[in-house]
């Protein structure tokens, strides 16, 4: 069997699954009201990730991009690449192994999400050309005019004012990674749109309505929480440096948490917000409590591992816990839950009743002093519970 004859056989899995939607496991997404032009990218990604994670949904690469790389270029180096492109541009979690499985599917459809291209899981003439995949680049193709020209975060103004979402929305307006870390990437892809589009008369760096306006960001929206700064800015060791100073509250119905000074009321938390960030909390069927904890020490896998193995273990043996902090009940009791990083985090549901973060997160988190009051209130949405 050729090549181009296996790449027909995966395209057909790809669309079967797709086709199969209305009748399978997909119907609640129609149900829902979820358009059919083009059903993966009305999906919300909870439900999309699930749906590779069971089988549903496959991906592929297209014979055409196949055809470009030449029929005898093994299938591991073109996915090879593909992966490395993934993770340029801030896609790839995991490691480059050659191997289009699960997490390399999620990847695909995300990307192709985010750069508005269509939405099927396969690997054609366009997705392979937005991430430059090596067969697709041509002499002085690329999607940067000036490749030679970066900027670093320093450059940029104002971008900490605005709330997580709007800064998405600039990045996919400038095609980096909508993240919502405004980082050097989004900063030179500004200013570069602003030199293009006259701009940068207005002030060069600086992400303010004007240049909103410019990119298509119709609703701009300022941070809640006045004064709160990026995990690039946010040193815990010098805001907080007693347990006293500074308290967690997390808001499962926001999915969001904020590292606030303390009011010193344990019941509420009212103080200005330092540092926002968000979290998947536990999934159906061990959602995490609500209550007043206290945070306690990072808790580290042998030999000093930034990862540990939960006591539950993991799918694949691997430690999956990075940077765990348990949540103390104030009642005294051995707490079950915490706050961790994970190598899944946006990927469906969170763990058994923890609070997932990002690892850039819990990296900050974990300069947080033992026996910081966190107070956990709210109700996971069901949008986020799938």
């Amino acid at each position: 069997m050729n090549r181009l004859t296996r790449s027909a056989i995966g395209v057909a899995a790809s669309i079967s699954s797709i086709g199969a939607m209305g009748a399978g496991d997909f119907s609640t997404a129609h149900a829902s009201g979820y358009g059919t032009a083009n059903v993966l990218a009305d999906m919300p990604d909870s439900d999309r990730d699930q749906a590779v994670l069971n089988g549903s949904i496959t991906c592929s690469i297209g014979s055409e991009v196949l055809g470009m790389y030449g029929l005898t270029t093994p299938n591991a180096t073109i996915v090879t690449d593909l992966q490395s492109q993934l993770k340029n541009e801030g896609y790839r979690r995991g490691g480059v192994d050659g191997k289009l499985g699960k997490y390399t599917c999620m990847e695909i459809l995300e990307f192709q999400d985010d750069s508005n291209l269509y939405v099927d899981g396969i690997v054609g003439r366009q997705t392979a050309r937005e991430l430059d995949l090596k067969a697709t680049i041509k002499p002085q193709d690329t999607k940067n005019p000036n490749p030679d020209v970066t900027y670093d975060i320093d450059d940029c103004k104002n971008y900490d004012v605005w709330s997580a979402d709007t800064i998405k929305a600039v990045q996919k307006s400038l095609r980096v990674r909508p993240d919502g870390d405004f980082g050097d990437k989004s900063c030179t892809a500004m200013i570069l749109f602003q030199d293009e589009h006259n701009i940068a008369q207005y002030g060069r760096g600086y992400l303010g309505k004007r240049t909103l306006a410019a990119l298509g960001v119709a609703n701009p929206v300022k941070k809640s929480g006045e004064g709160s700064i990026s995990s690039t800015e946010f040193d815990a060791k010098t805001a907080c440096p007693r347990a006293t100073s500074c308290e967690i509250y997390e808001d499962l119905t926001a999915q969001m948490g904020y590292v606030k000074q303390n009011d010193g009321n344990p019941k509420t938390a009212s103080g200005k917000t330092l540092f926002a960030y968000r979290i998947q909390s536990g999934k159906p069927g061990s959602e995490s409590d609500t209550g007043l904890f206290t945070l306690g020490p990072v808790e580290y896998g042998p030999n000093g591992n930034p990862w540990k193995l939960s006591t539950m273990g993991s799918s694949d043996g691997e430690p999956n816990l990075y940077k765990f902090r348990r949540l103390m009940p104030v009642s005294g009791v051995w707490g079950l839950e915490g706050i961790h990083g994970s190598k899944s985090f946006g990927y469906g549901a969170g763990s058994s009743g923890c609070s997932r973060v990002s690892n850039k997160t819990a990296d900050v988190l974990a300069n947080l002093r033992s026996n910081t009051s966190v107070l956990v209130q709210g109700v996971k949405p069901v949008y986020a519970q799938k």
